[in-house]
């Protein structure tokens, strides 16, 4: 299995060279606990992290139980817009 950094630094890489590209098997990596919490460190670090967005939802809140949540039950990706 690559390290999260390797995958994050590669879909990167892609689509920054490919702005029109298709990206095929993400879904896959919406099951690796360690992407969830790679994210919410690039979000918790930001200083908006803590203001409502649109669908007044908050970093506030996220934890090794919420992660497993989402990997265990894929229709809240649904309820949470994660496509």
């Amino acid at each position: 299995m690559n390290p999260t950094s390797e995958i994050l630094e590669r879909v990167n890489k892609s689509s920054s060279e490919h702005h029109d590209g298709v990206f095929t098997r993400l879904f896959r990596y919406l099951l690796r606990e360690d992407i969830y919490f790679a994210a919410y460190q690039k979000l918790y670090a930001n200083s908006g992290a803590m203001t409502p967005g649109s669908d007044n939802d908050i970093a506030d809140g996220f934890s090794a139980e919420y992660v497993h949540e989402l990997i265990e039950e894929p229709s809240i990706l649904n309820r949470h817009k994660i496509n």
